[in-house]
């Protein structure tokens, strides 16, 4: 087969894979649009987040991850010690969502209470 067949074949080929995805992305693009509308409208007014809700997610975001263990050759000790530092990561994220979660609550009450 000469090059510019080779060439040619592959062109063509990255052409269609190209357009393909283009295709798959503007459907999940519309998908989402439409997903999104359906959850708020495009004529519905965009509302600013609530300062309690910004102070509350800027926390849940600056809040420091668990220092990772050191290794210490021996495997029971270093499986433990990963194992501890998983649990205290899933508690980081459960603090995390607990305090953003916080700040979308209170957000929402907010307006009722004046």
């Amino acid at each position: 087969m000469p090059c510019s067949s080779l060439s040619h074949l592959v062109t063509s080929a990255l052409d269609r894979a190209r357009r393909g995805a283009a295709a798959g992305l503007r459907r999940a693009g519309d998908a989402a649009h439409h997903a999104a509308n359906r959850l708020v409208p495009d004529d519905e007014p965009v509302t600013k987040p609530a300062p309690v809700a910004l102070v509350c997610n800027a926390l849940a975001a600056m809040a420091p991850l668990p220092k990772p263990p050191g290794t210490t050759g021996d495997l029971e000790t270093d499986v433990e010690n990963l194992r501890l530092y998983q649990t205290a990561l899933a508690e980081h994220a459960k603090r995390d969502e607990q305090l953003r979660a916080l700040g979308a609550l209170a957000a929402r009450l907010a307006p009722l209470l004046r």
